[in-house]
């Protein structure tokens, strides 16, 4: 009888060992499928944030593109009013080089100076005194050529200015391009690798999707062997028949010889 009883003992304690076991499992499992479950809401809410910035890098790229345009158009025309400069100075310039010279002409054949500096003559107050006081039509010459150099200094100033200011802006649209270029080279690059990353998180979450069905399914295994481990009566593998049901034997114990 102690026998018997050590072997149900036994059998009952592998049995609920078993289940135990399997039930350590199945937590284990749920805890795996909800770690996953938190791992993909990450990746929803992470995949979420990398459009919205792919789209704001999107509209910056956009607004980088036309404020290259703006500035394209800027150094364009710069170019073209430098150009017509470039033109106009050099014509300007030939001009009063020719009253210059009429001028010396005029003053050297009226009062036989000889060759001099324009220039240094202009700036000689007594000289010009002399001359306008001693001929009133040489004056009058004076004045009228004075007047037209006066004029075409003054222009060529402000040709010279507007040149000078021209090559500022160009210089400056040069350089808000070449700055919006880099900066749209930046934003190209920001935008490949949050691409890669959005790539990246669909790949994970597509991963983590047949994970969790996995686990499921073997959950749903586990439950329906712990259900039936559960509902299972404990069978022995002997089948123990006490000695006295034998038929022709007689009641143990006994003496003598059975034949």
């Amino acid at each position: 009888i102690s026998i018997i009883l050590m072997i149900i003992i036994s059998l009952d304690a592998y049995g609920q060992q078993d289940v135990s076991e399997f039930q350590e499992r199945l937590a284990k499992i749920s805890q795996q499928i909800e770690q996953l479950r938190l791992k993909i809401e990450e990746g929803e809410e992470k995949e979420s944030t990398t459009l919205s910035r792919l789209e704001r890098i999107g509209f910056n790229k956009e607004l980088i593109k036309k404020e290259i345009f703006l500035y394209a158009i800027q150094l364009k025309k710069a170019n073209r009013e430098l150009s017509s400069l470039n033109k106009s100075i050099p014509e300007l310039e030939t001009k009063l080089d020719k009253e210059k010279q009429s001028i010396e002409k005029i003053l050297i054949t009226t009062y036989k100076f000889g060759k001099f500096n324009f220039l240094q003559f202009m700036l000689q107050a007594e000289n010009v005194g002399t001359l306008i006081s001693e001929n009133k039509n040489l004056t009058l010459l004076a004045q009228y050529q004075g007047k037209i150099i006066s004029n075409y200094m003054k222009n060529l100033d402000q040709l010279e200015t507007a040149e000078k200011d021209l090559q500022t802006k160009k210089k400056e649209a040069s350089r808000l391009i070449k700055n919006a270029e880099k900066k749209r080279k930046e934003l190209q690059a920001q935008e490949r690798k949050n691409r890669a990353l959005i790539t990246e998180i669909k790949k994970n979450k597509k991963l983590h999707l047949q994970t969790l069905e996995e686990l499921k399914v073997r959950a749903q295994q586990l439950l329906i062997l712990i259900e039936k481990l559960l509902k299972e009566e404990i069978s022995f593998p002997i089948n123990l028949i006490p000695l006295y049901e034998k038929k022709g034997k007689l009641p143990w114990p006994i003496e003598g010889k059975v034949t």
